[in-house]
């Protein structure tokens, strides 16, 4: 949601990959090299980024998935509506008008009541207190600036969710002592903040990988070839705007299964030698309540299907050249480069290094 503030028309790509300058980049995809100018605004042919013979890819299973070491979690998409970070979701009280304890507060209060403040308020305590800095409530503060019971329903920050649950595994609970202060974050309440970091803090220095948009959907051939490859060969999820309407939905894609039917001989008015009848059943995570604890061994029950079909064109070499949609098709796809969390100088919010502290993920752990 709340995704406008910049489209960029680039490259797709999840492959990890050195940026060579501000202007343009190499991708390295298994054995093909992709260049793009990030300076054009259009997509780069993504036929050239991965492998796009037919036979080929359909030799791969039919169903694909994302591996284990990138399952992807629910989240909120923290509603703007309801305040964003700020929002108190264990007594489920909206920030506006509350008051945030002070420094005498921290050592009065018990440990459940410190427990249920809301992300925001729990980092900006924690950050204070490490720091020895006066508690201001930097991060608490610019994210109610920010919000609005008035705001609609769908705005949020579903564009942080969506990116940070694809590049993290999900994190644990944490508790940790500080400045004599025992200060408890559920899994949540860490997903909140990688949900921000990615959707707001560290936004404008996102390496953003898309094609489509809303005035140019997803092209079907591109689809099917973004679909086959990052999910077959590299085994690597993405974003989708799974709502077709002007409001975003990114949803964190996991899975496609694929038939295939009604091959079609003959040659097209472009070029196309035959045709290919797709149905394509999209599997997403979709946003979920807060939680205490990790929901990963819980995650089938959030995922949920979308069903696509369309015809994908080959050349006489079996490469798929293009398509056409039969179904509504998604506005765009995406995905984001995994970023560090680090201080971002002049930002509101303040530091957010203090994250590397508190992030735990579920996969290293021994529970």
């Amino acid at each position: 949601m709340n995704f406008y503030r910049r489209i960029a028309a680039f490259l797709f790509l999840t492959a990890i990959s050195n940026i060579a300058n501000a202007r343009s980049h190499d991708l390295l995809l298994g054995q093909e090299r992709c260049e793009t100018d990030a300076s054009q605004n259009a997509s780069k042919d993504v036929s050239q980024c991965y492998e796009s013979n037919f036979n080929t890819l359909a030799a791969l299973p039919l169903s694909k998935r994302a591996d284990a070491a990138h399952t992807h979690w629910s989240d909120t998409y923290w509603p703007n509506y309801v305040g964003g970070i700020a929002y108190r979701w264990q007594t489920k009280k909206t920030p506006w008008g509350l008051p945030h304890p002070d420094l005498l507060d921290l050592h009065t209060m018990s440990p459940d009541e410190l427990k249920k403040l809301s992300p925001a308020e729990k980092f900006d305590i924690y950050r204070a207190l490490k720091s020895g800095q006066s508690l201001d409530y930097t991060l608490t503060h610019t994210v109610l600036r920010s919000t609005d019971p008035k705001e609609k329903h769908w705005e949020g920050i579903c564009h942080g969710w969506s990116p940070a649950s694809i590049n993290h595994p999900e994190p644990l609970p944490v508790s940790i002592d500080v400045a004599g202060v025992h200060l408890e974050f559920g899994s949540s309440d860490i997903k909140a903040l990688l949900d921000y970091y990615y959707g707001v803090y560290a936004y404008d220095l996102r390496e953003v990988e898309q094609v489509g948009s809303h005035s140019r959907r997803v092209d079907a051939g591109d689809f099917h070839l973004i679909l086959a490859n990052q999910l077959g060969k590299l085994h690597r999820g993405f974003v989708v705007d799974i709502d077709p309407t002007p409001e975003i939905w990114n949803q964190p894609v996991v899975a496609v299964d694929f038939q295939y039917s009604g091959q079609d001989w003959g040659r097209g008015k472009d070029g196309s030698r035959e045709k290919v009848h797709v149905t394509a059943t999209l599997h997403y995570i979709k946003e979920s309540a807060p939680t205490w604890q990790p929901n990963i061994s819980d995650n089938i029950k959030f995922e949920k299907t979308h069903v696509y079909q369309y015809v994908i064109k080959l050349d006489h070499d079996g490469m798929i050249t293009g398509g056409e949609w039969i179904s509504t098709p998604p506005d765009f796809i995406w995905t984001v480069k995994p970023m560090k969390f680090e201080n971002i100088p002049g930002q509101p919010e303040g530091d957010f290094s203090a994250l590397n502290d508190l992030y735990r993920p579920v996969m290293n752990s021994h529970l």
